[in-house]
């Protein structure tokens, strides 16, 4: 690229336009994906009958697959506001890379040459695997479709280090150390009219095509809630180039700690329940989704405590005593309900149950929770789910081994030093 490439420049109105559409989608992401678990579970729930014609069940199936779209454009818009949970941990680019590479040479077709050109040493950084994989899957696709006569599609890492801000689209990127991953493509390009609108959400030039104007949009939010920046430039008749900044991940020198003075004597675990003794405590402000959650798990053998907030969850509890069938083998609860919320909830049960297994379910947790979800020993479950995925984590939660998990990791953090 040279000096005449053609680049974003920042644009107030743009951002403004951005923030409030931003704002939309994270408003409408909790009820929507409320509606969407309701009626997978309704489907679900279909599907297990026993006796069901071959018609019902392809009925049932298209039901599925109209909420999986649905939950898909929902995960989009979320993340393009910067607002899904991410769940990063440390990611060695090199080989995301090359995973990533290796499933493009099948998906691209034999028209697009994948090329790959890693920096060595590898570097790392703290990212959503998952979310990276979908950044880099996202520009794949639209230099495949800027290559509609075939080209060269590359892969690179490397690492800089900005001594001062610089200027990439919209944004400032602010001094620091950087791992850096190029997508490029020789493509047709960018036309300068088009360029400075190319992460506005729902433009596309590929209307026709069945484009929703969300892939880059998507690719911005991810990358920015990732802690990230994106620089984009392009010729016309040349191709495309987009650099993406991602803060470079040090890995810290490992102290030794001094030995932990021996713990105090804590109470065993309560032996994991079987058959009818599981007791699921759900706690979910939504009734048809409240409703379905009790359905599937009272089918599957648990006997369900149910509740519509937070409160009335605990004042249950109080109210049931200490009798052993009325201690919860594990709390299901929604993240955001009117008054405590879930991450709440589960503090306060555990007071009293400390052991007990915890899913917080939602279709949109608040950046404010997202610290209590990584902090505290809690499984996360994205709404719309299916009935199965909750049943098989909630099984796995509350296996035969998790007491001795349970102490261990009480333990741990007692021993830990203050």
């Amino acid at each position: 690229m040279n000096g005449e490439d053609a680049r974003t420049q920042p644009d107030p109105e743009h951002e403004r336009r951005l923030r409030i559409v931003g704002q939309l989608a994270g408003g409408i992401a909790h009820d929507f994906n409320n509606l969407l678990t309701a009626i997978l579970g309704a489907a679900d729930a279909i599907l297990e009958r026993a006796e069901i014609t071959a018609e019902t069940a392809a009925d049932a199936q298209q039901i599925r697959r109209g909420v999986q779209r649905g939950a898909a454009l929902v995960r989009q818009l979320l993340a393009f506001s910067r607002q899904q949970t991410l769940l990063p941990r440390i990611v060695e680019v090199n080989a995301a890379i090359e995973d990533t590479a290796q499933l493009l040479r099948r998906l691209l077709g034999a028209g697009v040459t994948v090329a790959i050109a890693l920096e060595q040493p590898g570097r790392r950084v703290m990212a959503d695997p998952g979310q990276l994989d979908q950044v880099l899957m996202n520009l794949a696709v639209n230099a495949r479709d800027a290559m509609a006569a075939g080209g060269t599609l590359t892969l690179s890492s490397g690492h800089t280090t900005l001594y001062r801000p610089q200027l990439a689209g919209a944004e400032t990127i602010p001094p620091g150390r950087y791992v850096t991953i190029t997508v490029a493509d020789t493509g047709d390009g960018i036309p300068d009219a088009v360029m400075p609108r190319i992460f506005e959400p729902f433009f596309t030039t590929k209307r026709v095509q069945g484009g929703t104007g969300l892939g880059l949009p998507t690719v911005l939010g991810i990358v920015r809630q990732s802690g990230g920046f994106l620089d984009v430039a392009s010729e016309p008749g040349i191709g495309t180039t987009v650099v993406i900044y991602l803060p470079r991940h040090e890995a810290a020198t490992e102290a030794i700690a001094p030995a932990p003075p021996a713990p105090g004597p804590i109470a065993q675990p309560r032996a994991a329940p079987k058959g009818g003794d599981r007791v699921a405590l759900v706690v979910e402000d939504e009734e048809p989704v409240r409703r379905v959650l009790v359905r599937a798990l009272t089918r599957a053998g648990w006997r369900v405590l149910a509740a519509e907030t937070g409160e009335a969850a605990l004042e249950m509890l109080r109210g049931a005593g200490e009798s052993p069938e009325s201690q919860p083998s594990v709390v299901i609860s929604d993240v955001v309900m009117p008054g405590m919320d879930g991450p709440a909830l589960v503090r306060a049960v555990r007071l009293r149950y400390p052991y007990v297994p915890a899913v917080l379910v939602s279709g949109y947790a608040e950046p404010v929770l997202r610290k209590d979800l990584l902090a505290q020993d809690i499984s996360f479950l994205p709404k719309p789910y299916a009935t199965a995925e909750l049943l098989e984590l909630v099984a796995r939660l509350t296996g035969p081994e998790v007491g001795i998990a349970a102490r261990a990791a009480h333990l741990m953090k007692t021993a830990a030093p203050r």
